[in-house]
């Protein structure tokens, strides 16, 4: 059963291609293995970024397969309460892919452990799909090196859908996004190096940046630009933890600071600090929920400083709910990135 395109005639729309997952998840501070119960999130890099923009009020289409399983149906459900309209199929063979979440406290890390072989979108033959009539001029395309990751017929997907966009006048967007548990760096560099060929917008962390991207271990606010000149798009944004304090103005020296968000566009520059006092919740979807806000900010005209402001607000916003999404209003983004402090609304 291929959709047919539910968002075309909708205005220019955001299109993110990638695998959808259920997340079991474990009570914090429990232990994988003497699980007595879980709770069920959907989850996935780009469907993330989907029901983000979604929530902010965005036309959202999302490529993927499914199949007509009772978990498939669940994952369906839950697209659907988010707005999120699907192009692709939703009847193919395989299963949902799963992935078990055993959340860390310092010192004890965070743990993921995937069941994701011989998923629907996996074995999906993504090398014939027809990405024409989809994507727009003006539109957004997303997808990540995640889904890069995951097989021949899905990397040949990311391919065709980049290349699809260039055509289409879209802005192809990527998010490094490397797993260890997928693929080595080496394997990861090969594959993703020729895919940059047809990427406007990209997001990385400063160890991708230099593990898979072959950056030089430079400091983290110069190495939006390199990559941005080193590889011919026309954005960059990276988000890292500093050692210190922060830079912002109207800031102490040493006043701490939850992470840096700093960003490259066609030679202009941008840095925002995050303020400390970011209570964390759960983790998951945090940089795809920053890449939502950023680009949210972008779409609706915003200046490339607001860009990583707003993103930044997103992510911390992400990190006080459960789940991988970030169900958040346009006003509750607005008030955060503007500074407004917490309490009780009455």
């Amino acid at each position: 059963m291929v959709l047919r395109n539910e968002c075309e005639g909708r205005g220019p729309a955001v299109v993110t291609f990638g695998e959808p997952m259920l997340r079991y998840s474990v009570p914090q501070g429990d232990r994988l293995w003497e699980a007595r119960s879980f709770r069920i999130h959907p989850g996935g890099a780009e469907l993330n970024v989907a029901a983000d923009l979604a929530s902010l009020g965005d036309s959202v289409c999302y490529v993927t397969a499914l199949p007509p399983s009772p978990l498939g149906l669940l994952v369906r459900r839950m697209l659907d309460a988010y707005r999120v309209r699907v192009e692709g199929d939703l009847a193919a063979p395989g299963r949902v892919g799963v992935y078990y979440y055993e959340p860390g406290v310092p010192p004890r890390p965070g743990v993921v452990t995937y069941d994701r072989e011989g998923s629907s979108f996996s074995r999906h033959p993504w090398s014939r799909f027809q990405w024409e009539g989809l994507l727009e001029p003006g539109g957004v395309f997303l997808t990540t090196g995640i889904t890069a990751a995951l097989g021949p017929e899905p990397l040949a997907g990311v391919r065709s859908g980049l290349e699809a966009a260039a055509r289409a006048g879209a802005t192809a967007v990527f998010d490094v996004n490397y797993r260890a548990k997928l693929w080595s760096p080496d394997e990861a560099r090969r594959a993703i190096l020729p895919l940059l060929e047809h990427v406007e917008v990209l997001f990385t962390s400063v160890p991708d940046a230099v593990r898979v991207l072959g950056a030089p271990e430079i400091p983290p606010e110069n190495l939006p630009a390199w990559l941005g000149e080193r590889f011919n798009l026309r954005a960059v944004s990276v988000v890292h933890t500093p050692i210190g304090g922060g830079r912002r103005a109207g800031r102490e020296a040493d006043a701490p600071i939850q992470w840096r968000a700093i960003a490259w566009r066609e030679g202009e520059r941008a840095l925002w600090d995050q303020p400390g006092g970011v209570v964390t919740i759960d983790r998951l979807g945090a940089g795809d929920a920053y890449a939502a806000g950023f680009l949210w900010a972008i779409r609706q005209g915003r200046s490339l400083g607001e860009a990583v402001r707003y993103g930044s607000a997103m992510m911390a916003l992400k990190n006080t709910v459960n789940g991988d999404f970030c169900p958040v209003w346009p006003e509750e983004l607005e008030a955060v990135a503007a500074g407004e402090s917490a309490g009780v609304q009455r």
